[in-house]
């Protein structure tokens, strides 16, 4: 069986749609989550070069006052289709436990941000964040790319860190990775472990299925110039250029 390889699906295009989105999803902090998103909205808003959609992905019911006020800021809900968010019943039981483990729904929605495919690339930005300048020129990145984890271990390169992500939303790319949540092989990777979100799912997925480079470069005027190698971030930290 040929594996899964995902770098054809991503392609630059001119007039893109594009926007920024955020996590907001049902936890007895909500209130204090949903101030955050609009602190990190203000500032991405206040160094941003063009206006774009600034997305709040939801899972359930918000709080009475809530949508009102981030709607208030401009910010778009985008309630997300739970009920059409589950593992199909042919799920091997080692990953079964693994999704089990970590709430199925709530990760399973935050990955359908990939499957939001009437944009051309989004940027995620957690909104425990704050931007001190502008982060537009991360939609001049054609590739999946994030903030890279250096707690992964020796056993492979630097991992996926998914506080911050450029994303390029394919319902291709939704489907391959729904295919790959079914298996088991990815459950014995060293990384499935590591973290109790869907960040370990997305680092193997990628790790699996495309080819891991280093430290993205830009040029003076914000346009992507490419990537550096994957090992220069084995010693630790690097400067993005």
């Amino acid at each position: 069986e040929a594996p899964l390889r995902i770098e054809a699906l991503a392609a630059s295009r001119e007039g893109r749609r594009e926007a920024w989105a955020t996590y907001l999803m049902g936890n007895s902090e909500i209130v204090v989550h949903a101030e955050s998103i609009r602190v990190l909205a203000h500032s991405v808003r206040a160094h941003e070069k063009r206006p774009r959609p600034f997305l709040v992905l939801t899972l359930g019911d918000l709080p009475d006052g809530i949508a009102e006020e981030l709607g208030a800021d401009g910010l778009e809900i985008v309630p997300l289709d739970v009920e059409g968010l589950s593992l199909p019943s042919n799920v091997a039981p080692r990953a079964s436990k693994w999704w089990e483990e970590r709430g199925s729904k709530q990760t399973l929605a935050r990955l359908s941000v990939f499957d939001l495919s009437q944009f051309d690339r989004i940027v995620v930005v957690e909104g425990d964040m704050v931007a001190l300048g502008s982060l537009d020129m991360l939609f001049e990145v054609p590739v999946f790319a994030s903030g890279y984890e250096l707690g992964g271990g020796p056993e492979g390169p630097p991992g996926i860190n998914s506080g911050i992500m450029v994303v390029q939303p394919s319902g291709e790319l939704f489907t391959l990775m729904m295919q790959f949540a079914v298996q088991a092989r990815w459950d014995t990777h060293h990384l499935a472990y590591l973290f109790n979100t869907d960040q370990s799912f997305l680092d193997i997925f990628f790790n699996l299925t495309s080819t891991r480079h280093g430290i993205v470069s830009f040029a003076e005027n914000g346009s992507f110039v490419g990537c550096g190698s994957i090992d220069a971030l084995k010693g630790g930290p690097a400067r993005i250029p």
